[in-house]
């Protein structure tokens, strides 16, 4: 991420088409069946915005593009912070697409911001995500079976370990393997006490990690939690809670789920013991099948694009698919002030504001 932000080239994001309509209005267009549409105008006439927006393609540096169009340096960091404020910049593929289109057009394999990649969680979904993401020729990809021990570590660890230090660096030894990669982990049903202690180690490893789940009529793909960077699952966890809406009908639907599942494991027993019914997952669970696959392709997408480019879609946002109605959006997850997990030590352990130093005078 730092090696972006120092980066000495930059360019307009791929998603956006450059419209210059003269020398100093320039259009920027995103989007079909939502479009979006940015108008840069140069006020003062200097018949140079068009050359410099068009020329932020990523091949030339920003001291040989103020060169060429004529303007100091100072009025091209200028115009490119101004395009930063407007999200419409990029210092690299911000996507595996992109990443894919540049090696086409250029020849060049940049490498994979994170090669090596952890599946965890279980069940259908996140093997069909292992089996995704295992098709890309950069990446090395774990299995959720492979890392089965490491998982009964996060179920059997008790929450007061979270709270001894010394305890807690010993028991993150054990997941040194992690450090460095990308932990991905996908699951047909929500484990939050497992994810708040995957939380604690991937944040002490410096390590990013995404979540996936199916939780109740919602399909929850995100955040891609980046330590340091943006919130943490303690941070998303709370949020949830205090924007939950409709909260009769979310209890029906995870009701409903968890019925189903239990019929499911039902059939398998009696199909093991000799009945006759069909073992197939997709067939045993029906509907439960759809939802992990609409889960795992997601889910892939996301964790292609983090692994490709060290960015995705997700990163301190979540996407929510509200099954009954399919309503699809985005949410930004801001991070919690004071969080227990991932706040700075004054803000979290901070416990007043004002301070009475008469007390201190009479102490």
């Amino acid at each position: 991420m730092s090696t972006r932000r120092t980066s000495r080239t930059v360019r307009i994001k791929s998603v956006y088409s450059v419209v210059p309509h003269d020398q100093n209005t320039v259009e920027l267009r995103s989007g079909v069946w939502s479009p979006q549409s940015i108008t840069l105008v140069d006020h003062s006439g200097g018949g140079r915005l068009s050359t410099l927006v068009t020329g932020l393609d990523g091949t030339r540096d920003r001291a040989q593009l103020a060169k060429e169009a004529g303007v100091t340096r100072t009025e091209l960091e200028a115009l490119i912070d101004h395009l930063d404020q407007l999200a419409v910049l990029e210092h690299g593929p911000s996507t595996a697409l992109d990443a894919f289109l540049d090696r086409v057009a250029s020849g060049r394999v940049e490498r994979a911001a994170h090669r090596h990649v952890r599946l965890l969680g279980g069940g259908p979904a996140s093997a069909q995500v292992a089996r995704l993401l295992g098709a890309h020729e950069e990446l090395t990809v774990s299995g959720p079976d492979e890392e089965d021990r490491l998982v009964a570590l996060l179920d059997d660890c008790p929450l007061d370990l979270l709270e001894d230090g010394l305890a807690f660096e010993r028991f993150v030894e054990n997941f040194e393997d992690w450090r460095g990669c990308l932990l991905v982990h996908v699951a047909d049903a929500v484990h939050p006490l497992r994810l708040a202690v995957l939380n604690r180690v991937a944040l002490a490893l410096d390590t990013p990690w995404i979540q996936a789940a199916v939780d109740g009529p919602l399909l929850l793909v995100g955040p891609t939690f980046v330590p340091d960077s943006t919130c943490c699952f303690t941070c998303f966890e709370t949020r949830v809670v205090m924007n939950l809406r409709e909260g009769a009908a979310y209890q029906r639907y995870k009701q409903a789920l968890a019925a189903a599942g239990a019929r499911a494991d039902g059939r398998a027993d009696d199909g093991a013991a000799g009945n006759g019914h069909a073992a197939g997952p997709v067939a045993d669970e029906g509907c439960a099948g759809v939802l992990s696959s609409l889960l795992a392709s997601h889910a892939a997408l996301e964790a292609v694009n983090m692994a490709v480019t060290g960015t995705t879609s997700t990163v301190g946002k979540v996407l929510g698919i509200y099954l009954p109605s399919m309503e699809m959006v985005y949410s930004d997850v801001l991070r919690l002030p004071g969080c227990p997990s991932c706040g700075t030590v004054p803000e979290r352990d901070g416990t007043e504001i004002y301070f009475d130093v008469r007390r201190w005078i009479d102490a």
